[in-house]
């Protein structure tokens, strides 16, 4: 899985952590605990800032209303 083109394992690379604890935050297992120069790092290897990465990785859950089969997010 990859987040605008960038591979767990670069991320990884970049933030001197395993990639299984990238896996861990994208798949909501555990929250992204970084120093603001960590998420400063993470921000410019997306290609954002910091104030518009997500506040979590986890993909949202979908919810699907029975009464009107409508899938929201």
């Amino acid at each position: 899985m990859a987040i605008r083109g960038v591979t767990q394992q670069q991320i990884a690379d970049a933030l001197d952590i395993r990639r299984e604890t990238v896996s861990r935050w994208m798949t909501g297992k555990t929250p992204a605990r970084l120093s603001l120069d960590e998420w400063d790092k993470l921000a410019k290897l997306l290609g954002t800032t910091v104030d518009k990465l997500p506040r979590s990785f986890a993909p949202a859950p979908i919810h699907i209303d029975e009464a009107t089969a409508i899938i929201k997010p």
